[in-house]
């Protein structure tokens, strides 16, 4: 496959409590939505297997400390020193506060402040779904259980590619 078409990368380290820092590399490649699933898909596993040295099955789910998202015509990747990684990312503008506000009160139990925007929502709609990635339970409606189990992971926001201040990511990992 030729060179990857890197719109932005970067690393950061996070430091979990009481653990050895965590390395991060994340990048957002372009991946229009009309692009077929199954060349988005091979894109992601070529540049993860480029980055972990080996090579990733086509079938099944990411490797544990690799994660990928789509967003619009965009792709994020992440890939995390140790530990398991779950990002996401989303648009802030695909739905409008009243409708992300319903999404939240579904998977998340209790929806944000009548005033929330619809950025402030599709940051908690990202944390959450990163979570369950993290978690590899796949998305999870709210219930007791869920809350605990997202509460085990570290979340951090990631940047975006400049120019696109809609985008929102965030990633969740745990050790």
């Amino acid at each position: 496959m030729h060179d990857v078409p890197w719109i932005a990368q970067g690393e950061c380290t996070l430091t979990p409590p009481g653990q050895p820092p965590v390395h991060v590399r994340y990048g957002w490649l372009p991946c229009p939505p009309a692009t077929q699933a199954c060349d988005r898909a091979r894109l992601l596993r070529h540049v993860a297997q480029g980055w972990c040295g080996y090579a990733i099955d086509t079938e099944a789910l990411p490797p544990e400390g690799i994660g990928w998202s789509y967003a619009g015509q965009l792709a994020l990747i992440a890939m995390a020193d140790r530990g398991a990684l779950g990002v996401d990312a989303t648009r802030a503008d695909w739905l409008d506060p009243s409708a992300w506000h319903a999404v939240l009160r579904l998977y998340d139990g209790a929806p944000p402040p009548p005033s929330a925007s619809a950025r402030t929502c599709a940051q908690a709609w990202t944390r959450l779904e990163a979570a369950d990635k993290c978690l590899r339970t796949g998305l999870r409606e709210a219930t007791p259980s869920t809350h605990a189990a997202r509460t085990s992971c570290l979340f951090y926001p990631l940047p975006t590619p400049p120019d696109l201040p809609e985008l929102v990511a965030w990633g969740a990992w745990r050790g």
